[in-house]
């Protein structure tokens, strides 16, 4: 089964820029990962969502959140294939209907994984966290497919309790955007690799 690193790597979902592109963080990017463009790839995205339901298999019982709308993107796909409950944290309420910050209905009480497909500086995947918490429910594990620096990420999420594993790392994209390039697979410019290196040094 391939692991995460290869699926964004296959999807063509890591993007060397030219010049850096601002991150929802409000961070400059130099290599962006955008995780939702393995959603569109119908071997990619399968591949995904059995490689993260492999890895909370390991998991107690728990309930699915997904933060929208990176999160939501893979949430519902390993709810189904876990046979778990799931919900979905919005970042802001809607201004229309009910007005809700959290869809499928009440947590209190519920052991929860919530799910993000990209961090960076972890503000969006906290502020889900913390409307969780608000709710009632019990946050015992944060998920994301890829973060730009895992390490700084880690004890951001320790520091509010809560342990976050991260399943693609710069260093394991890199690994495999390399070898490809060696073995003539995809061949990237020296510019490009230099970048990667970069990216890899910074995280």
């Amino acid at each position: 089964m391939p692991t995460i690193a290869e699926i964004v790597v296959i999807a063509g979902a890591v993007k060397v820029r030219s010049r850096p592109t601002r991150g929802k963080s409000g961070r400059l990017l130099s290599v962006y990962v955008d995780c939702r463009k393995v959603c569109g790839d119908e071997r990619c995205f399968p591949a995904a969502a059995v490689a993260i339901a492999e890895y909370l298999s390991e998991l107690d019982k728990y309930a699915l959140a997904g933060v929208a709308l990176g999160g939501v993107m893979f949430s519902p796909a390993v709810a189904l294939l876990t046979k778990r409950a799931h919900f979905a944290v919005r970042g802001e309420a809607k201004s229309h209907g009910l007005r809700k910050l959290i869809e499928g209905g009440p947590v209190r009480g519920r052991r929860m994984v919530v799910i993000e497909d990209a961090v960076t500086t972890g503000g969006s995947l906290i502020g889900a966290i913390e409307t969780l918490r608000r709710a009632g429910a019990v946050v015992t594990e944060a998920l994301c497919l890829v973060a730009h620096r895992p390490a700084e990420a880690k004890k951001r999420f320790a520091d509010v309790g809560v342990p976050l594993t991260v399943l693609a790392t710069p260093a394991e994209i890199y690994q495999v955007m390399f070898d490809r390039h060696r073995s003539g697979h995809a061949i990237l410019a020296p510019k490009k690799l230099a970048k990667l290196r970069a990216w890899v040094e910074d995280s």
